[in-house]
């Protein structure tokens, strides 16, 4: 469950970054949501399975697109966007 916690604080910060970085956090979300829900109520461990190729795709596709910008010098496989800005938290 501790995994899961950090994991979403993650996610919203991934968000910041670009689209294809908050796609592989949703995913790991996701897997660690499934093996935990295997883990405490017997749910089917395929469906964690499933997400974690889901984690391996996104994150094969945000590599490739990482090292064909840095050998091409622009985008070749696109990134997208950040979906939100991170401000600065004041009380």
């Amino acid at each position: 469950m501790g995994y899961l916690i950090f994991s979403l604080f993650t996610t919203y910060a991934a968000g910041a970054i670009n689209k294809s970085f908050l796609v592989i956090m949703i995913f790991i979300d996701l897997l660690l949501l499934f093996l935990m829900l295997q883990i405490f109520f017997g749910l089917d461990g395929r469906i964690a399975g499933i997400a974690e190729l889901a984690v391996s795709a996104s994150a094969f596709y945000t590599s490739a697109a990482v090292l064909f910008k840095s050998v091409a010098g622009h985008e070749v496989l696109p990134f997208g966007k950040p979906v939100w800005d991170l401000k600065k938290f004041e009380m």
